[in-house]
């Protein structure tokens, strides 16, 4: 990459499922290149397909770079603070080691200029003057954000797929599967222990449970 004002976009996959990892992505370009991020096809993951998703980020490999980390079930039900509260401390782990200036970022808060004052005020004393703008929908609106989506849904997807190996197929993950939610209850059903991929701070996995509990005195 060459030498030149760094701009870095953020977004996350997977918040919602009560299966498998949540990704959080950072992703970064010089502030001249980030025409080439939309003529790459940077865009909302959610309004693309997999095979698409997979052609752009290879084409986003020549324009930029991200980071991202990968936060297991385990650790998610493990957090002690609210989702948002943590998924903001991720952003910000994510920036302090970041030689960005300026970062878009979907804001996981309708209201976004507070979102990012929460991160600004997570970040060391010495990243604290970074511009932030952190808005709603901002995947859609800002190709930088755009490109850590895509970037965040391919590797969740390739995660999930490796889960998959060894837990078979449990669909999508997401509470409104029945694909996910036979598969938690056929655990239940035989009054096992829920596997370590489950989210069981959920309340998919509560509900199933008192369900359960229910079927077994009916």
């Amino acid at each position: 990459m060459q030498d030149g004002r760094l701009v870095g976009g953020i977004d996350e996959a997977g918040k919602g499922p009560v299966i498998g990892p949540m990704v959080v992505c950072l992703f970064e370009a010089e502030e001249g290149r980030l025409g080439d991020l939309k003529a790459a096809g940077a865009a909302d993951s959610k309004t693309l397909t997999e095979r698409r998703r997979e052609e752009i980020l290879e084409k986003l490999k020549g324009v930029g770079s991200w980071k991202l980390v990968i936060i297991s079930a385990a650790e998610l039900d493990a957090r002690g603070m609210s989702l948002n509260k943590f998924e903001i401390g991720k952003m910000a782990a994510l920036l302090s080691g970041s030689r960005a200036s300026k970062v878009y970022i979907d804001s996981i808060e309708a209201n976004g200029e507070r979102l990012g004052e929460k991160v600004r005020s997570a970040l060391p004393l010495e990243r604290q003057g970074i511009e932030i703008i952190a808005r709603p929908k901002a995947d859609r609106d800002y190709p930088i954000v755009g490109a850590a989506s895509i970037a965040a849904k391919v590797t969740r997807e390739m995660e999930i797929a490796k889960l998959k190996e060894d837990w078979g197929d449990f669909g999508s993950g997401y509470p409104s599967d029945p694909r996910t939610r036979a598969f938690l209850k056929a655990f239940l059903a035989k009054g096992t222990f829920l596997p370590a991929i489950v989210r069981k701070s959920w309340s998919t996995v509560d509900s199933l449970i008192a369900e359960a509990r229910q079927r077994r005195l009916g």
